[in-house]
């Protein structure tokens, strides 16, 4: 559908290039205005499902580029939205001309500076095209620490931060939108304002996925600079990838039995694996078979109920369930593979 919509508005174009997304569907008449303001998210999404250039013509200005990080630019830039938002607080809030929201006009631009690039927000901006996100462990929070990526693709991400607290922060930092395979990971403090690492460093080569977490601390009052590169794609993308998936509503604890219903959510069936139940001191209660699973290409959900018999005498107060524990399967995300309760 996405596809079909695309070759559409390309094929709708006028003599003169523009684009169109008022488009009578019987007489093919095209109306309204031009650009791709509002159908951006249909372009960018056909070329990540087919990787055919065609689809980015149309929004070329808006494929991310290197930003150079300019303390100046951006202290006037948050300065003048801050301002801004201070004139705007009622009609934005209270005095709102809609019913069933608030508005902030400015939080756009930021995901692009903290987290390279949109998530989400409700209009314009509906395909998500963030690289990472932040979770900061209290008592730090999201005010603790200022960001901001200079760069920010599928292959390479540089990290500009500022911890404002004077004690050290740490945080995990997760991607999303990246290239899975080997990657580099370095990490450390800028002492001369220069974006480069000149103390504390760190390095590492890990495995990195989409959903896969890079754990950081940041030194108080001062820069830290991180840059993760990719040194080796893995075999397979996502679009060829099984993803076996459980949520804490498909755990399932009686007396003497704990019911676990595992979904196949990937591009490509998913071979036998295992399911491993632990208890609350972390011991492992038992380990069985998970079947194979078919993907679920025709829309149709795939999944299995696994029952796993325990003894009254096991302390499931609190305890985890997790497929795939020895991580054989390339997946999509492992972000869905445990259950800890």
């Amino acid at each position: 559908m996405i596809i079909d919509i695309a070759d559409a508005l390309l094929d709708k174009r006028d003599e003169d290039g523009n684009h169109y997304t008022e488009i009578h569907f019987e007489t093919g008449e095209i109306r309204g205005g031009t650009g791709v303001q509002r159908s951006w998210s249909v372009f960018r999404s056909a070329y990540e499902f087919t990787g055919d250039e065609k689809y980015l013509e149309p929004i070329k200005d808006r494929i991310p580029v290197s930003r150079p990080f300019n303390p100046e630019q951006l202290v006037d830039r948050y300065t003048e939205e801050i301002k801004e938002l201070g004139v705007r607080e009622y009609i934005h809030t209270d005095g709102s001309l809609w019913i069933d929201r608030i508005r902030t006009h400015y939080h756009a631009a930021a995901q692009e500076d903290r987290l390279g690039g949109v998530a989400m927000t409700r209009i314009e901006h509906i395909y998500p095209e963030h690289k990472i996100s932040w979770d900061f462990k209290a008592p730090a929070n999201f005010e603790s620490v200022a960001i901001y990526l200079p760069e920010a693709t599928k292959r390479k991400i540089d990290v500009v931060a500022y911890n404002l607290d004077n004690v050290s922060v740490d945080a995990n930092l997760t991607v999303w939108d990246v290239v899975p395979g080997r990657w580099r990971v370095q990490y450390g403090s800028d002492t001369t304002g220069d974006q480069q690492i000149d103390s504390h460093s760190s390095e590492q080569v890990v495995e990195l996925q989409r959903g896969s977490i890079v754990e950081l601390s940041f030194e108080p009052s001062g820069y830290t600079i991180v840059h993760l590169e990719l040194m080796e794609p893995a075999s397979n993308g996502y679009w060829e990838r099984a993803d076996l998936g459980i949520g804490r509503d498909d755990v399932k604890i009686s007396d003497d039995e704990v019911t676990v219903r595992v979904h196949s959510m990937g591009a490509t069936g998913t071979p036998e694996t295992t399911l491993e139940l632990r208890d609350a001191n972390d011991n492992l209660v038992a380990e069985v078979p998970v079947p194979a699973l078919e993907a679920p290409l025709d829309l149709v959900p795939r999944w299995t109920d696994i029952k796993i018999p325990v003894s009254r005498d096991v302390d499931l107060s609190r305890g985890s369930v997790v497929i795939d524990a020895d991580e054989n399967i390339p997946q999509i995300t492992r972000r869905n593979t445990k259950v800890t309760w």
